[in-house]
């Protein structure tokens, strides 16, 4: 697996009350990265788009930010939405949400089975919906998910602290340094 130092993606506050994503070109690849679904799921609500590619988001894209302020953002973000780049199991923007702590609402199971053939996604087997995050592929629960850590701040920080737990013990630094190390002395 991919890792995060847990020292860089921390101490999430979620005092911007908006959805955040991250996701290059999401609207001309749709059928990898959700676009359509995000957006249903998001309208109406405070949202904000970050990443090359998607000038085609009108108001709600945000640019192409530097990594300090990357951090910043899921430091303050509320919720952050991720649907990730279909047929990876999945990206490095959920790993930085949980590690930061960020309150993450996902799709389930993204993978297109007419192109792929098989289903590769992860979420359902990271995210136990309502403990450490919320899955759904139903807009109304994705939208309810959404509005629920939008109005209720100590939610969103529990369901934050054990979404990050959850990246603590299977993307943290030192974990994957031992899974590389064990691995590496095998070979």
């Amino acid at each position: 697996r991919f890792y995060k130092d847990p020292e860089e993606y921390k101490d999430w506050n979620g005092e911007k009350k908006q959805v955040l994503n991250f996701t290059q070109s999401l609207k001309v690849r749709d059928k990898h990265t959700g676009y359509k679904l995000f957006m249903e799921a998001t309208e109406g609500f405070p949202r904000v788009v970050y990443g090359t590619g998607n000038e085609d988001l009108g108001d709600i894209w945000g640019g192409v930010i530097d990594y300090e302020a990357q951090k910043a953002e899921f430091k303050d973000s509320r919720v952050y939405f991720y649907h990730g780049t279909a047929p990876a199991s999945y990206t490095l923007s959920l790993i930085e949400a949980l590690m930061t702590g960020t309150p993450v609402v996902a799709t389930g199971s993204n993978t297109p089975k007419d192109l792929y053939g098989q289903d590769t996604s992860e979420i359902e087997d990271i995210i136990q919906n309502g403990r450490n995050g919320f899955v759904s592929n139903d807009v109304g629960e994705l939208r309810k998910y959404i509005q629920t850590l939008l109005d209720n701040h100590e939610l969103a920080r529990r369901i934050g602290e054990e979404g990050r737990r959850t990246a603590l013990a299977l993307f943290s630094k030192s974990k994957i340094k031992e899974e590389w190390r064990s691995f590496l002395e095998k070979i």
